[in-house]
């Protein structure tokens, strides 16, 4: 009745009385759970693979592994955009975003309080909404009532074990279908990867110190 898609297994038993068919048994079984299940293997699969090939590339430059992070994330979660983003004090600066565009672009900063990461940095798990208009706790948040996104998947970023920033997904339209509890782990696992790139890139080390781990890691990758 709500329009959802079920998956069913039906079997027929021809019920016979003196050769002759005086009815039958129908079956009915449910395999939506089933389906469910299996398409959520499939896809940690690809995303596995996925995220694999794209931190093992030794082809890919820094900014390169960054942007193919995002553009997965964008796909896998069925969201419009992606953003890194580093937090200090009350100041959100992206560091990279896929894709770019004039509203949402590297090095842009804004005020924290008026992002939804304000509420990520507070929040023991990745916060996740699929349609903020609809939810009376998101649709006054100054996020919605400033920039008007209507879905989020976003999470803390750790950095050698230091806050970081956050790496969040979005759209400006609302999401037909709510989050998956494996969406917030395959975040998490993004969360991962970018805690071992930006580690190895040096990004919590005094500024000598991190260009000459700029120009070793671009030496050894091919950096952009």
């Amino acid at each position: 009745t709500n329009g959802d898609v079920v998956f069913a297994l039906l079997t027929y038993v021809p019920m016979v009385r003196d050769n002759m068919l005086n009815g039958s048994i129908i079956v009915v079984t449910d395999l939506t759970e089933r389906r469910k299940i299996e398409t959520a293997l499939r896809r940690s699969d690809q995303f596995m693979r996925e995220l694999y090939q794209i931190s093992s590339s030794t082809q890919a430059s820094f900014v390169e592994k960054i942007q193919a992070l995002l553009h997965m994330g964008c796909r896998h979660f069925g969201m419009e955009t992606g953003v890194l983003a580093h937090v200090e004090g009350n100041q959100y600066k992206i560091i990279e975003a896929y894709p770019t565009s004039d509203e949402i672009r590297k090095g842009m900063i804004f005020d924290l309080a008026e992002t939804y990461c304000v509420e990520v940095l507070d929040a023991k798990r990745p916060i996740s909404f699929h349609h903020a208009s609809a939810d009376e706790n998101w649709a006054v948040h100054p996020c919605y009532t400033n920039r008007h996104i209507e879905a989020f998947l976003g999470g803390k970023l750790m950095v050698a074990g230091k806050v970081y920033g956050t790496l969040s997904f979005f759209n400006l339209s609302p999401k037909k279908e709510v989050f998956k509890p494996t969406d917030e782990e395959f975040l998490r696992l993004m969360a991962l990867e970018f805690d071992q790139l930006l580690s190895a890139h040096g990004v919590f080390l005094p500024q000598g110190a991190k260009a000459d781990v700029e120009r070793a890691y671009d030496d050894m990758f091919g950096g952009a």
